[in-house]
């Protein structure tokens, strides 16, 4: 070992990043094995999961965050019914002798928060404090996504 305020020499090279190496073409470039929804989730949800899953930003979706992502699948499975009933019966819905809001536009609500939160960390939507310029690929918004763009 090289003694303290010494430098070592010149023929040992230091070793690289795994992104340096990645960069430089090098190091590993296995593409990490598809995760598997679990058995929990709704067949809507489930669909949403096979849908979205190719789409997500390298390295996002793991055995370890599969339940998050999970949770993304079933709030906008949540949104898309509760947008539906919204559809069928509208905003106002009777209710004794007046009209009040519908329920539904409480539960899209919150499916909206969540579908944001989750879409965002899985790279699905841009982070609007990181967001990059636009580019000429293909978009990658949610609405283009489940419907197979």
């Amino acid at each position: 070992m090289p003694k303290r305020g010494t430098r070592q020499p010149a023929t040992e090279k230091a070793p690289e990043s795994a992104a340096l190496q990645l960069l430089d073409g090098g190091g590993d470039t296995t593409v990490p094995a598809p995760v598997d929804p679990p058995d929990w989730l709704s067949d809507e949800a489930t669909t949403l999961w096979h849908t979205l899953a190719p789409h997500t930003a390298p390295g996002t979706l793991t055995e370890g965050t599969a339940p998050a992502f999970a949770f993304l699948c079933n709030a906008l499975a949540t949104y898309v019914d509760a947008d539906q009933m919204v559809q069928t019966a509208g905003v106002l819905i009777a209710e004794g002798q007046g009209l009040a809001p519908n329920p539904a536009l409480a539960i899209r609500e919150r499916a909206d928060a969540t579908v944001g939160k989750w879409a965002r960390h899985f790279g699905l939507i841009p982070d609007p404090h990181t967001a990059a310029p636009a580019t000429t690929q293909r978009p990658r918004t949610l609405p283009h996504l489940v419907e197979g763009g």
